[in-house]
């Protein structure tokens, strides 16, 4: 036994201890002014266990109180409440300083006092609530296992020793866990707790290397608040049922390299991390979030990945507004049942920043005015309304910098308003049921960029075919496709429509590829500033002559040919070799097609002449078709010109007549 134990079973009591008895019998405040009592004293009053020592239904009431020793109250059952204010606990060594492991106990108040040393009541069942608040705990608060039937309180407390602030592994809490303004040094863990009104954390300051704030596989039936909360290490929320929201609004978290993980979460209200700042990844993958994600303002430094959320579901909005990431944004096989908002967002990334393979977003998705360093990846996924890009700015150094190959659009793809991508824009096997709006967009392959200079790296293959494209929507099928209109946002680069299906195409002669001699090219002197059209289909022409914005619709009309001329130096380009050596002639007969049913039969009659002309001068035809594809167009102007024919019989007749 230690001597406070020895003192207090010799009988003698001190004049505080006599106080302390005297008060507490008759169901008062003891106010000790200082003054020291044993710890054995106090478990004796607390236990009565001599004549006269029975404690009213008020409990034990102390304040100001120095209390020497241990208060040890294991496996011991309290029927009193006990508090105590303004009072502090000494002298109770490595055995701690207050001890009620595996205890009962009605109630325990330690208000404004100082611990020096451990609480230990691991296993405790505490009736009423257990309230710790605005003191200091040196020591570590450990309730492993414990169940409080109230709130466990620790309100503006100052706890923990460095190592472990408050262990609460399998606790059962009835009422809320309350840690607001309290300031812990040490892990605050919570694994399989459940606590059945939720964690109200704000302000709170807690430090701890590793995992700071651990609460994996815990089940909480609230909210679990942490507004304006500061966290020096991590925090666990790996597999939490959570019955309320996560909130969390302007919470910092220093946790490299990873602040916030809720992998596995599922929260049946949402999450709201405004303006928070993190420092390292926070990690969704696989979470739950009933409602929105919402996380305006939000700052995340997380290295090569700064938000990780693969199959996450969300049940309404994902909303990041203004966010500013540093790393990749990943959200492969997302499933979000409203609108995916990334407006004004800064995503400094890797070689790729946005990742969202295979995702699905019910809304629409919207990155206008967003500034983003790195690949930006969305195949085989589907959005169900507009996706907005109006005013972004995308930059790679070399190949895609919009990569959606399969995706479907239900609404419009808008690329405008000085959307700016430096890398190539793939929209391969896409389907876009309302418009693609390339109107102001500023597109620019990478390669041109780099004036022609191999890819960094040395890439090749696909790699380096994407590095030169400005635009390629190979097999897309895209109901109304409008090109830019001014001469200074005309695609620098290819521009491939190998094989693609507009139901409406709408384009200006001022953004066409410009002559053969002054397009750009490599080092190697490969053309790399072109049109590739064959194979493309389009149902309406709605701009045939190519007029600028605000023309006149009726200008062609003074020159027959003048809808056919400039859409023959719309053909004119795709490269050299297709409009030559080796010419292909589906463009070709797809406009003639195309003039022929909006009525400009003159027009159409002019590139079916020019075609026909490219064909003789190509090596698809021998010599024997070159002589018969020259003698159509002299004596018949491929059937286009009869009385050419006419003309020719007459010639004829009048010779044999003259001879």
């Amino acid at each position: 036994m230690d001597d406070g134990t020895a003192g207090a079973m010799d009988g003698a009591l001190t004049e505080a201890e006599q106080e302390l008895v005297r008060a507490a019998v008759a169901g008062q405040e003891a106010d000790l002014k200082r003054q020291s009592v044993r710890a054995s004293v106090l478990r004796e009053l607390l236990l009565e266990t001599r004549p006269g020592w029975a404690l009213p239904p008020v409990g034990l009431r102390i304040s100001r109180a120095v209390v020497q020793g241990c208060l040890d109250l294991d496996g011991c059952t309290l029927n009193k409440p006990l508090m105590l204010w303004h009072s502090r606990f000494e002298g109770g060594g490595q055995k701690g300083a207050i001890l009620i492991r595996d205890g009962r106990l009605k109630r325990l108040g330690i208000y404004s006092c100082t611990v020096e040393g451990n609480i230990v009541a691991d296993r405790a069942e505490v009736e009423n609530g257990l309230f710790l608040g605005g003191g200091t705990i040196t020591g570590t608060l450990m309730v492993r296992g414990a169940s409080i039937g109230g709130a466990l309180a620790l309100e503006g407390t100052e706890l923990g020793d460095g190592k472990a602030a408050l262990l609460g592994a399998g606790l059962r809490v009835k009422g809320p866990l309350i840690v607001r303004r309290a300031r812990m040094s040490g892990e605050l863990a919570l694994p399989r707790a459940h606590l059945e009104a939720g964690i109200y954390a704000d302000g709170l300051k807690l430090r701890h290397e590793g995992i700071a704030l651990n609460a994996e596989s815990a089940r909480i039936g609230g909210d679990i608040l942490l507004p304006g909360a500061e966290i020096i290490g991590g925090v666990s929320l790996l597999n939490v049922r959570l019955e309320g929201r996560l909130s969390g609004e302007g919470l910092t978290i220093d946790g490299v390299p990873t602040a916030l993980d809720a992998r596995g979460l599922d929260v049946t209200h949402g999450i709201v991390l405004d303006n928070a700042r993190l420092r390292g990844t926070l990690l969704l993958d696989g979470a739950a979030i009933g409602k929105a994600f919402r996380a305006e303002g939000i700052e995340v430094d997380g290295g090569e990945i700064a938000i990780g959320a693969d199959v996450i579901h969300v049940g309404a909005n994902w909303e990041m507004p203004r966010a500013k990431l540093i790393g990749q944004l990943r959200l492969p096989g997302a499933r979000v049942e409203g609108q995916l908002r990334l407006t004004e967002m800064r995503l400094f990334g890797t070689d790729i920043a946005l990742r969202g393979d295979g995702a699905w977003i019910r809304g629409g998705c919207f990155l206008s005015r967003a500034t983003v360093f790195g690949l930006v990846r969305f195949p085989a996924a589907e959005f169900g309304n507009q996706f907005r890009m109006r005013r972004a700015i995308i930059k790679v150094e070399a190949g895609a910098a919009l990569l959606a190959s399969g995706t479907t659009f239900r609404r419009d793809v808008e690329l405008t308003d000085g959307c700016e991508m430096t890398g190539a824009v793939i929209l391969d096997q896409v389907q876009v049921m309302g418009a693609l709006d390339l109107r102001g967009s500023r597109l620019k392959s990478a390669a041109i960029v780099r004036a022609g200079l191999p890819a960094p790296g040395g890439q090749h293959g696909a790699v380096e075919h994407a590095d030169e494209i400005a635009l390629s929507l190979v097999d897309a099928d895209i109901n109304r496709l409008v090109m830019p209109a001014r001469a200074e946002d005309r695609p620098r680069g290819i521009v491939d429509l190998s094989r693609a299906r507009a139901g409406s195409f709408e384009d200006y002669a001022d953004a066409w590829p410009l002559p053969l001699k002054e397009r750009a090219r490599t080092k190697a002197g490969r053309d790399i500033d072109h049109l590739v059209l064959d194979g493309f289909a389009y149902e309406h022409l709605s701009n045939p002559a190519g007029l600028p914005p605000g023309g006149s619709g009726a200008n062609h009309l003074k020159n027959e040919n003048r809808v056919g001329l400039r859409r023959i130096t719309w053909l004119e380009g795709q490269t050299a070799r297709d409009v030559g050596a080796y010419f292909k002639p589906q463009a070709w007969v797809a406009l003639a097609e195309r003039l022929t049913h909006q009525g400009y039969l003159d027009d159409a009659r002019t590139v079916e002449i020019a075609r026909r002309r490219r064909e003789r001068r190509s090596n698809s035809l021998t010599s024997a078709g070159r002589w018969q594809n020259r003698l159509l167009d002299w004596f018949a102007l491929y059937g286009h010109n009869p009385w050419r024919t006419v003309m020719w019989m007459a010639v004829v007749v009048v010779m044999f007549a003259g001879v």
